[in-house]
């Protein structure tokens, strides 16, 4: 059997309604781990309080953080958590975000490393408050009413493009607050760093959880959504070539097969096509739009349209 990457999400999923795992769960994890199988753990939560609320996670082999912000693993040694991963914030982005608090409209900025929370109300200036976190992995940002957090969320957007703000809500949608990290992070990103450090395909990535529904198709999508583009050099759409044929060989699943279109919509390469000489001939000098389609049902991408872009285009 294929050594298969494990990712569960934590709340709600791997921890039951006493907010425990299992010494049934646990036992079956070890006994998948024996056998070979990367269990991760996939949570919002930072290592710190993911340890405590797994009584150390030592069933796991590695933990996403911080919704992906941050990968640790499980170095087996006098419980030892190393860190493989990280996308972290810098000071600098930290500070001008802190600019912002206003007493009357903030609670607290909630100020994230690995292992703990550190709550900033501006009793202290913010470059002496962050003195001693060494790596800031998010910020969370909480106000007195939901109406700031509608505010603030498009003050955040409009002054912080190249961050990630996200507008979060309790279970019950009574409280409201931000969530700050940096673009692109992601629960599956992170699931991906570690399928890459194990040497694991996205067809062995198996995902369980609420938070995680959509890892494996995330997982799977991301191959050849790298490749889009509305300019694409020739080379770097043979290589999709090249990339798709290689994996429709392999692939036994014919609903994960993908088919190759031009922008015309006639059919470039078969999902089935197996001899070499089927694939469509890209000339390295051109550039082209390379648009992925997901199929509706499942949201795999089923269908790639490359179009060759005419001179007065690209």
């Amino acid at each position: 059997m294929d050594k298969k990457l494990i990712a569960l999400d934590l709340d709600g999923t791997l921890l039951n309604s006493d907010g425990i795992v299992t010494d049934v769960t646990k036992k079956h994890l070890r006994k998948l781990k024996e056998e070979g199988h990367i269990i991760t753990i996939a949570t919002g939560r930072i290592l710190n309080r993911a340890l405590v609320g797994t009584d150390g996670a030592e069933f796991a082999n590695y933990i996403v953080c911080d919704a992906g912000a941050a990968v640790f693993k499980n170095e087996g040694k006098n419980k030892e958590w190393k860190e493989v991963y990280a996308n972290p914030l810098t000071k600098d982005i930290v500070q001008s975000i802190a600019s912002y608090y206003d007493k009357n409209k903030f609670i607290t900025i909630n100020i994230c490393d690995r292992n703990k929370i550190h709550h900033y109300d501006k009793t202290i200036g913010i470059a002496e408050f962050l003195e001693n976190i060494s790596e800031i992995i998010h910020v969370s940002v909480s106000f007195i009413n939901n109406e700031f957090v509608t505010e603030y969320f498009k003050i955040f957007k409009e002054k912080f493009p190249m961050l990630k703000v996200e507008i979060m809500q309790d279970s019950f949608g009574d409280v409201r607050w931000l969530e700050i990290a940096q673009k692109g992070v992601e629960k599956h990103k992170g699931i991906a760093e570690i399928a890459r450090l194990e040497g694991i395909s996205n067809e062995n990535i198996i995902a369980f959880g609420d938070g995680l529904n959509d890892v494996e198709i995330r997982s799977f999508n991301s191959t050849y959504q790298s490749y889009e583009g509305t300019s694409v050099s020739g080379t770097k759409v043979k290589a999709l070539v090249d990339t798709v044929y290689n994996h429709n060989l392999t692939e036994s699943d014919e609903s994960r097969k993908i088919d190759l279109y031009d922008g015309n919509n006639t059919k470039l390469l078969d999902k089935g096509a197996e001899d070499p000489d089927s694939k469509p001939a890209i000339r390295t000098g051109k550039r082209y739009k390379v648009t992925c389609v997901p199929e509706k049902k499942s949201g795999l991408i089923t269908k790639i349209l490359i179009e060759e872009l005419s001179n007065d285009n690209g």
